[in-house]
């Protein structure tokens, strides 16, 4: 029988821990992958519109519900300045909102005006939320909304509808 000598063992128990610890990280590894895959997989086939900027409007992602509401291929968007879904009196909004969002941490379910690709309007009920580093700071804002064109559109119609009913009362 041979023996190894204690330099061998040391050697052979230092590439042993190394061993695991690379399989660890290689299973840790995976998890993650799979994880982000998932999550991706849900922005991706949100029925809602979601997408993130840089600081400075530059559309970074965009998911397929944001392609199936306002007509705009993610080859079209990427890299674009967010001011392409707004009608240009409502531009100066984008600092405002920035701005509100720095302070308070996030807006929700706001109101806003937009516009599709050709230029139609769209009512959006908006969230946005800041995207920050591991230090905390805000390196992009994550936008969250929902088409409320037609229910606004009713609004205005029952609007209407009352104000005829109160003109019918009076005369």
């Amino acid at each position: 029988l041979r023996k190894f000598s204690t330099e061998k063992i040391s050697l052979l128990q230092t590439f042993g821990a190394q061993l695991g610890m690379a399989l660890e990280n290689a299973q840790l590894y995976n998890e993650v992958h799979r994880g982000k895959a998932y999550i991706e997989n849900l922005v991706e086939n949100a029925a809602d519109i979601i997408l993130s900027t840089d600081l400075e409007d530059q559309i970074l992602t965009w998911n397929r519900g944001a392609e199936l509401t306002l007509g705009y291929s993610k080859e079209e968007v990427i890299g674009k300045h967010l001011s392409i879904l707004l009608p240009p009196s409502r531009v100066h909004e984008l600092a405002e909102m920035r701005a509100k969002v720095e302070l308070s941490g996030a807006l929700r379910d706001i109101e806003v005006e937009g516009k599709r690709k050709g230029g139609a309007a769209i009512y959006l009920s908006l969230s946005v939320s800041p995207i920050t580093d591991v230090d905390g700071k805000i390196v992009g804002f994550l936008r969250v909304a929902k088409d409320v064109t037609e229910k606004k559109r009713y609004e205005r119609r029952l609007k209407e509808l009352d104000k005829l009913k109160s003109d019918f009362v009076s005369n």
